[in-house]
């Protein structure tokens, strides 16, 4: 689940895990979490941008190339991950 592997990477303390606004879907015996604190995580089946409102340029995406589509990717993508064999496999991107 991405949730995990972002809070685990960016070392987020289990106490705010506990206290900060979180929001999940549940499907059979999974829970899909879409909002943690700050953090929102897409699902293309609980798709919704974020209820708050955000200034333009303060939301980054991190998806997969051609996972939603970009309007203006020569823009808005600011940074490409690739694997070691030059395959592009993930895109940051700001709108």
């Amino acid at each position: 689940m991405p949730y995990v592997l972002s809070l685990v990477a960016l070392n987020y303390d289990p106490n705010r895990w506990f206290s900060d606004p979180r929001k999940f879907h549940t499907d059979g015996e999974f829970d899909y979490y879409t909002r943690c604190g700050r953090m929102y995580f897409m699902y293309k089946k609980y798709f919704n941008f974020p209820d708050e409102q955000y200034r333009a340029g303060r939301v980054l995406l991190i998806i997969r190339p051609g996972e939603i589509d970009i309007p203006d990717p020569a823009r808005q993508v600011i940074q490409k991950i690739s694997r070691p064999d030059g395959t592009v496999t993930l895109w940051l991107c700001r709108i």
